[in-house]
């Protein structure tokens, strides 16, 4: 199979076009937001780092999540801004929540220094209410969430 036939198949699945639209105009092409699609590749050069950087460190440690989460992102946003699909929006803001909730988390296990249960309770109770808050607002509501939680991290 190659990259035309795989092209077909997905414009051929008549899924819902994605809600968020970004100032690139959309080609009709395999990739529809070159620019936005292909600037995500260093969320996976900088997730390969991440993981030969923070590999020597304790199997509990919670910075080892950062590398995957990191190449999460930069996969979902590529295949979000080749396709620009409703699904692949969805995809791509669950990977941004899930970056932006083991920021604030960390900062906070920083400043209050709680074990390692509490980080991965609060960590998966801030992405709960990302996406608890997506569902209530909709629209654009995922870049205003995700900077809302990347504004209380630097905080």
């Amino acid at each position: 199979m190659n990259m035309g036939d795989i092209y077909s198949s997905i414009r051929d699945l008549n899924l819902e076009p994605a809600t968020m639209h970004f100032n690139e105009t959309n080609l009709h092409s395999i990739i529809m937001q070159p620019a936005n699609a292909w600037t995500n590749i260093a969320y996976v050069i900088i997730a390969l780092y991440l993981y030969f950087r923070f590999r020597s460190q304790d199997k509990k440690s919670i910075i080892r999540l950062l590398p995957p989460i990191a190449l999460l992102v930069g996969i979902t946003s590529f295949i979000y801004h080749s396709q620009f699909y409703f699904v692949f929006q969805v995809m791509d803001l669950s990977s941004m929540f899930l970056l932006s909730s083991f920021m604030v988390t960390h900062a906070l296990c920083r400043l209050i220094k709680f074990t390692t249960g509490y980080f991965y309770l609060l960590f998966a109770f801030f992405f709960i209410m990302s996406f608890a808050l997506l569902i209530l607002i909709q629209k654009q509501s995922g870049v205003f969430i995700f900077g809302i939680f990347l504004a209380m991290a630097l905080i």
